[in-house]
């Protein structure tokens, strides 16, 4: 019979999931500048617009965003006089399916995870499922977004404005 997973497998894989959830509640308490803080100084956020797309540089991307972007973001979802924005969105996402894909000794790793985001804005609530792909690394003892790649379920159909981060 084969062992199970090590406690200390096990102990990690919980604390990757915290991290995540940790992730969505930023965004869904609309705490936009504390979600950015979550990824490392070159992280990156990616959100393909083609289904198995393999490089944002050849394609054009949904979203393809550094950090210096990524507080560009926060700042106009949380001004008030952002038009794009009034009534402000309101998220709630839905995160399963974690697993750790690969380890690079206990201080990097690429996890991935299934996820549903509600989006609600001016009496217009949309769902988006699809599929994470991180790859994680310790900053300082913490974890941090190194990269953050969405792929929508539907990422090759017509959008309306894409507010509120995935």
């Amino acid at each position: 019979m084969a062992d199970g997973p090590s406690l200390d497998d096990l102990l990690l894989h919980r604390e990757i999931e915290d991290f995540l959830f940790r992730e969505c509640a930023t965004i869904d308490d609309g705490r936009y500048d504390d979600w950015v803080d979550l990824f490392c100084d070159d992280g990156t956020y990616w959100v393909p617009s083609q289904p198995d797309q393999s490089s944002a540089s050849d394609t054009a991307s949904l979203i393809h965003e550094g950090v210096t972007l990524l507080r560009a973001r926060a700042r106009r979802l949380r001004h008030d006089k952002a038009f794009a924005n009034t009534p402000p969105v309101r998220t709630r996402h839905v995160v399963g399916n974690v697993a750790i894909r690969e380890r690079n000794g206990d201080d990097a790793c690429r996890v991935t995870a299934s996820f549903v985001m509600f989006d609600y804005r001016a009496d217009d609530q949309r769902v988006f499922a699809g599929a994470y792909d991180y790859s994680l690394r310790r900053v300082g003892g913490e974890w941090r977004i190194a990269g953050k790649r969405v792929d929508l379920l539907n990422c090759d159909a017509p959008h309306g404005a894409l507010l509120a981060p995935f």
